[in-house]
């Protein structure tokens, strides 16, 4: 084969620092804008995005993986700042240190889509603990539920 194709795509989860409760409904829609521009100066496609007042759930497309760990790292510590600078009340705000990353099929997208965009009701009668330790289980990552969470 003369070239090289490539195309990945990731559902990519983490939360607040100690699941706070910092992403007030009025923050989501200019935190997941500002999230998707850094997305795209990294080299990504944000596909999707929601999450609630916790944690955020991103279905992102990357063709080069050299920029996996920037993107994921641009778009923790950028959005950090940007919610410190316009949101007064977000002074004390981080993220937490790790995530979730899971490789997504090209025939599940549209799943993973209704998924994300499904938080606030999967969340009526679990936590976010529950649900990331399902998504663990779901793709067999052996995990410490002591260590999972900080």
């Amino acid at each position: 084969m003369a070239s090289s194709h490539r195309v990945h795509f990731f559902h990519l989860i983490w939360s607040t620092k100690g699941r706070a409760d910092f992403i007030l409904p009025k923050m989501q829609e200019p935190l997941y804008t500002y999230m998707g521009g850094v997305i795209r100066k990294t080299g990504g496609t944000l596909l999707e995005i929601g999450g609630i007042i916790n944690h955020v759930h991103l279905l992102v497309e990357l063709s080069n993986l050299e920029h996996f760990i920037s993107l994921i790292r641009n778009t923790k510590t950028s959005s950090t700042a940007w919610l410190k600078q316009q949101y007064p009340e977000c002074k004390n705000f981080a993220w937490q240190d790790g995530y979730g990353s899971f490789s997504v099929s090209y025939s599940q997208l549209e799943a993973t889509r209704a998924y994300i965009q499904n938080q606030e009701k999967h969340h009526h009668n679990q936590s976010f603990e529950e649900e990331y330790a399902k998504v663990l289980k779901l793709h067999q990552v052996a995990f410490d539920p002591r260590y999972a969470f900080d």
